[in-house]
């Protein structure tokens, strides 16, 4: 199972790393389209994966990688890709706990975030769409798209986008909770737009520079100082910039709403979650490894036997 560790991958058809450790550490990776099943089979790879697609299927199958794809990358295991430097021509599937965390993210269409802490604390950019629909699935992220769909619970928490050089962003909160302690910041030659339902934008704060056209729906809610609540739905925090300087201040005052946001006990309650949630599913993940591990065990031990009668 462990063959190709440390080896050479060149191939031009698919390369299908399915065992634990099968491809990890290879020193030149260059395939088309490869698939990573196997428990860490393709992580920490010493050079740039260069392929056309990419599945990876089991726990920390491509972790710690720089992965250049030309077509779609799938993280859909537990921290499958976490740490990486990925980018495709086509889409990112963070579809597993934990898939794209601390990853930085650069693809040229979508980029789903799906499952609970997908893309936590990673930098993605877009060309397309990001959608995050796990829980808590950005938070604390980094997002640049043209197009911003939240849907999960908290699944901004604590993150922020912006729009530098994007002349349309537009932004569509949805989640409970899911802009809590967020924000966007919406740059000069700009124009963002915000949709918010329910209770989505409280607590977040929308940036508008100098030289940004920033528009919300409600509309009501991108007066400055404006309400906080319109009907049923909550108004994000509006900030306005007038000048160069006043943008400087903004961005300060935002970096230090960061700070003090967390110290906010809901804040951390919900990152304790996170991680507490986090923990269980590695610790199971490790339970199950062992058990995969002792199973192999017998079964060698009983084939000695055999051969020894």
């Amino acid at each position: 199972a462990e063959a190709a560790l440390n080896a050479d991958i060149n191939t031009k058809g698919r390369a299908e790393c399915d065992g634990k450790l099968s491809c990890s550490k290879a020193t030149y990776f260059d395939a088309k389209a490869t698939q990573c099943g196997g428990y860490e089979a393709c992580k920490e790879i010493t050079a740039l994966m260069d392929i056309s697609s990419i599945d990876c299927l089991a726990t920390r199958s491509c972790s710690n990688n720089h992965i250049l794809a030309a077509l779609n990358v799938k993280c859909n295991a537990n921290r499958a890709c976490q740490y990486s430097v990925i980018e495709s021509g086509k889409s990112v599937q963070c579809e597993g706990h934990y898939g794209c965390a601390n990853a930085d993210i650069t693809s040229k269409s979508t980029v789903k975030c799906t499952s609970q802490g997908a893309c936590h604390k990673a930098n993605v950019t877009s060309g397309g769409a990001v959608n995050v629909d796990g829980d808590k699935a950005a938070s604390n992220a980094i997002i640049y798209a043209p197009n911003v769909n939240v849907r999960g619970y908290a699944g901004l928490v604590g993150g922020t986008i912006l729009s530098d050089g994007i002349a349309t962003v537009t932004i569509k909160m949805e989640g409970d909770a899911s802009g809590k302690g967020a924000g966007i910041i919406c740059a000069a030659g700009s124009k963002c737009k915000l949709t918010c339902l329910s209770n989505a934008c409280k607590e977040m704060d929308f940036v508008c520079l100098n030289g940004a056209d920033c528009k919300t729906t409600p509309k009501e809610c991108q007066q400055p100082r404006g309400p906080a609540k319109i009907e049923e739905i909550f108004c994000p925090n509006m900030i306005y910039s007038s000048s160069k300087q006043e943008d400087e201040e903004v961005l300060e005052l935002i970096e230090q709403r960061k700070i003090e946001m967390m110290q906010d006990e809901s804040y951390k309650q919900l990152m304790e979650k996170l991680e507490f949630d986090a923990q269980q599913y590695d610790d199971t993940e490790e339970q199950l490894n062992k058990m995969d591990q002792d199973i192999v065990r017998n079964i060698e031990i009983s084939g000695m036997k055999e051969m020894n009668n």
